[in-house]
């Protein structure tokens, strides 16, 4: 599940830089207190939208592009397996906030 949960997160990230003449996405893995924290951002000019991103069929992409199931597939998988899966704006760009057990639930 972690794969599938980082895979969609990272062409997510590199889906949003795509345009951009300067392109940087950044991983930084944090763990502590019997949790990892894993945040994947870029420096695209991606717009949140006005509905739930996690939400089923939400995406800022063009139809053709993406079918808007990543982020929802994420956070399904996030909470099966005792985590969580965030978004913030930061600066020039999104973050994608990961947090998940070190060990998996009972």
């Amino acid at each position: 599940d972690l794969c599938v949960m980082l895979l969609n997160l990272i062409i997510n990230a590199e889906q949003a830089i795509a345009g951009c003449a300067s392109r940087a996405i950044a991983v930084v893995v944090d763990v502590s207190e019997g949790r990892c924290r894993i945040a994947i951002s870029d420096n695209g000019q991606t717009q949140l939208p006005d509905a739930d991103p996690f939400a089923p069929l939400v995406t800022t992409k063009p139809s053709s592009a993406a079918a808007g199931l990543g982020l929802t597939a994420t956070r399904i998988l996030a909470a099966r397996n005792g985590g969580d899966v965030q978004l913030e704006r930061r600066g020039d760009g999104t973050a994608v906030i990961l947090t998940v057990p070190l060990a998996s639930p009972a």
